[in-house]
């Protein structure tokens, strides 16, 4: 299911720095510092004093990134006139460009790429500066990157796009500015999850409404079988059931264990989305591989209003008469 977050991380992690011998590798220390925080005089005297503008922290970043992080677009403008690497990646893969992005600095960005930094370049997860947008809903960087030629379609490490990013996450407006640059809104993860399912997974109704209005399959599975209704009565999210069933979400669609959207939701004791699959026709009897149905899960977890619905719906069935 989702995937864990990426790190992006804006922040310099440096403490303060006293009583340390003013040797090369401290004050690459010290240029990173001030630059995270857009100290340009100190900049200023640290590269007369022959600092190397290009030095890095233990974990890789260089001023320019921590320059870059925080929005300090002039002090960006500074290092790249004495020489700094504009597409220098820190250990993890990620440039001053990303950094920017996943922070929302457009005017930043703007003078990177004014530079030459790569927009479609990636960290060694696969990240792009467009993906660290889509994750943290910078819809304007997004907009931005896109406008400049960034790879709609590009996919990290487990095989996400910026679309599957911003709609697991629930930024709809960036999943609308993706849509507008003709995102595949179908485009699964290496295990087979859409950005439908993750969405509905996380309970992102309104995201979910967008992607359905761009034509999401309703009834597609990941690879272990798992639909977008699974995930949403899964989780408890009543909204997004409702609106998957509203668009012909199959209410019977069985997981690789053969699990069913119903089990699913009497498992967790999401009583009113129950009520719901059962008046869209969940089979009452259906068993998964184990032999266990939804009123025999309901009983051993003692979901009590779970248990009276179905039991009031298995009467029902047995008699011929109609749900309320």
């Amino acid at each position: 299911m989702p995937h864990a977050r990426a790190l992006f991380s804006i922040l310099v992690l440096l403490g303060p720095l006293t009583a340390l011998a003013q040797d090369a590798p401290t004050k690459a220390l010290l240029l990173i510092d001030a630059a995270g925080k857009g100290d340009n005089a100190a900049v200023e005297r640290l590269l007369a004093e022959g600092t190397d503008v290009n030095g890095r922290n233990p974990t890789g970043l260089t001023a320019l990134t921590a320059a870059a992080g925080n929005g300090h677009t002039g002090t960006v403008q500074l290092l790249l006139a004495k020489g700094a690497d504009v597409n220098a990646q820190d250990d993890a893969g990620a440039t001053a460009l990303m950094r920017a992005a996943g922070a929302g600095h457009t005017a930043t960005m703007e003078a990177l790429v004014a530079k030459g930094a790569g927009i479609n370049a990636k960290s060694k997860k696969g990240w792009t500066a467009l993906m660290a947008a889509a994750w943290d809903g910078r819809t304007d960087a997004a907009k931005m990157l896109l406008d400049k030629g960034a790879e709609v379609e590009a996919r990290d490490e487990p095989g996400a796009t910026a679309l599957f990013r911003a709609a697991g996450n629930g930024h709809t407006e960036t999943v609308r500015a993706l849509f507008a640059k003709n995102a595949n809104v179908n485009a699964p993860d290496n295990e087979g999850v859409t950005p439908l399912i993750t969405a509905s997974f996380n309970g992102h109704t309104e995201t979910v409404k967008v992607l359905l209005a761009n034509q999401a399959d309703v009834n597609v599975k990941s690879k272990e079988a798992w639909t977008a209704l699974m995930a949403a009565a899964d989780n408890g999210h009543t909204e997004v059931v409702r609106l998957l069933l509203e668009k012909g979400a199959d209410v019977n669609a069985a997981n690789s264990e053969g699990v069913t959207p119903l089990m699913l939701a009497a498992v967790e004791g999401h009583a009113p989305i129950v009520k719901l699959l059962l008046e869209k026709g969940a089979d009452i009897d259906a068993e998964n591989d184990d032999g266990d149905t939804a009123l025999r899960a309901a009983k051993e977890w003692e979901h009590e209003e779970v248990i009276q619905l179905l039991q009031a719906a298995k009467k029902a069935k047995r008699e011929g008469t109609p749900r309320e």
